[in-house]
């Protein structure tokens, strides 16, 4: 590791337990990054200044009502439009600045028990995971790569009013949606040496990469396997569309938009008196005319990016779910013991391997929710491998018993 990146190793005497040794130590990227996600927020960012621009040059114009009105009506038009600017400035290049300063704050450890992160600061923040055989990783390599360690299921709480039966009054429905939160070390220059040695805190050694076994769909798979560990099979969600009740009511929406839209757009814009009145309107007509579009057909066109943006991998112990879609990610399940895996039929096939933490979106409930290879066109044989797997997890962990 170079000198930039070592933290000295004194920042850690006083987190450290009886017998503890610190194995691996480093720190994250200070550079600028793009990570999953990211391009959709560049993208957002960049419409809401195009549209709080749009909207200054017009309702400022000489003949507009905002140019033409009270002092303190232009006060907050103007307070508005700054608002709208600055928040797309901020999602499309100030958030990466400030994200790169906290990385600068951030040192990482492992030691022989546990994986160390700390945040230095006026106000120091310091987590630590046991790394132990239940430990579940996910690695993605790259010239800064990440290992999460720990995936947290968090609930998220909304509140909407809808009205009542009686004029006037407002009812409160309240929802839940499940948000997960992956903890681990992020961009990290030598993420190889880190994920090699968090494996062997956890008991677990890397195979030997086998040519004559590589991946037929070019993913390359041996690069993830454990010692004993043997792929049985890989495959891909169907890249078909794939009609929902939901995206067809979506699909309805955006059409009546764009009857309505478009007409008026062409109408505002074509009607030569060049007031502000007509741009505002002709340019919010344009606005809606793009989301019906999006929502009558760019839903669908997104739905078979990311299918054909993902992998699936089965092992004799673990599960894969590899996707390149806005950044690359790699989720590892482990199949446990005592579960039934479940085949469900249709048009395309769904198995189950397993389960994972989740909140009921009408009681809040903390459950749990299945985990499964979706969309497959032969889920019969991916489901009868998935079963002989489960059987064989089930006799060795008796075995042990």
């Amino acid at each position: 590791m170079s000198d930039l990146t070592m933290p000295s190793s004194d920042i850690w005497v006083p987190f450290l337990k009886d017998g503890e040794k610190i194995l691996w130590q480093g720190r994250p990227s200070g550079a600028f990054h793009m990570r999953r996600g990211d391009g959709w927020k560049i993208f957002g960012g960049i419409m809401a200044m195009l549209i709080t621009a749009f909207m200054a040059s017009v309702a400022f114009s000489p003949d507009s009502i905002v140019a033409n009105g009270p002092i303190a009506f232009k006060i907050v038009f103007g307070a508005i439009v700054l608002f709208g600017f600055l928040v797309g400035l901020y999602m499309m290049s100030f958030r990466f600045y400030f994200e790169a300063v906290q990385r600068g704050k951030t040192h990482y450890a492992i030691t022989s028990k546990r994986a160390l992160t700390l945040v230095k600061g006026r106000k120091e923040k310091f987590e630590d995971e046991v790394l132990d055989a239940a430990t579940n990783l996910d690695y993605v390599p790259a010239e800064f790569a990440s290992i999460y360690y720990k995936k947290v299921a968090q609930r998220e709480r909304e509140i909407h009013n809808r009205s009542g039966i009686r004029a006037g009054r407002q009812k409160q429905q309240t929802t839940y949606s499940t948000k997960y939160i992956y903890k681990g070390f992020e961009l990290i220059p030598d993420g190889a040496v880190a994920y090699q040695t968090m494996l062997g805190v956890i008991g677990a050694k890397l195979a030997k990469p086998d040519a004559a076994k590589a991946g037929k769909s070019g993913e390359a798979w041996q690069d993830f396997l454990f010692e004993g560990e043997e792929l049985l099979w890989e495959g891909a969600p169907s890249t078909g569309l794939r009609p929902t009740k939901f995206g067809i009511v979506f699909t309805v929406l955006g059409a009546l938009i764009m009857y309505f839209a478009g007409p008026a757009a062409v109408r505002a814009l074509s009607s030569g008196s060049g007031s502000s009145e007509a741009l505002i309107i002709g340019g919010l007509a344009v606005v809606m005319f793009l989301l019906g579009l999006w929502m009558a057909v760019g839903i669908w066109l997104l739905d078979i990016r990311k299918r054909k943006a993902t992998r699936y991998a089965l092992t004799n112990k673990r599960a894969f779910v590899a996707r390149a879609f806005a950044g690359r990610n790699m989720l590892t399940y482990a199949i446990k013991p005592h579960y039934r895996p479940l085949l469900l039929k249709g048009r395309t096939d769904e198995v189950t391997f397993g389960e994972e933490d989740w909140f009921d979106p009408k009681t809040g409930a903390k459950t749990k929710r299945a985990i499964s290879f979706s969309q497959l066109k032969d889920g019969q044989a991916v489901y009868d491998i998935i079963t002989k797997v489960s059987t064989e997890i089930d006799a060795a962990a008796e075995a042990q018993t």
